[in-house]
């Protein structure tokens, strides 16, 4: 179900550092990962209800 009042994306927050290990083998860090503009990373859902 969807919300009709989704929380307000607070910007001021700051990542934290981490070292992950991708698919691709090579490792990955925020600073890897930092642009000159910044980071912006979603997390997508896409959920569809299916009726049987």
């Amino acid at each position: 179900m969807v919300s009709l009042q989704p929380p307000l994306c607070d910007f001021g927050w700051k990542a934290r550092p981490f070292d992950l290990l991708g698919v691709d083998g090579k490792r990955h860090t925020l600073e890897s990962a930092r642009g000159k503009n910044g980071l912006l990373v979603m997390f997508i859902c896409n959920y569809r209800q299916v009726s049987l």
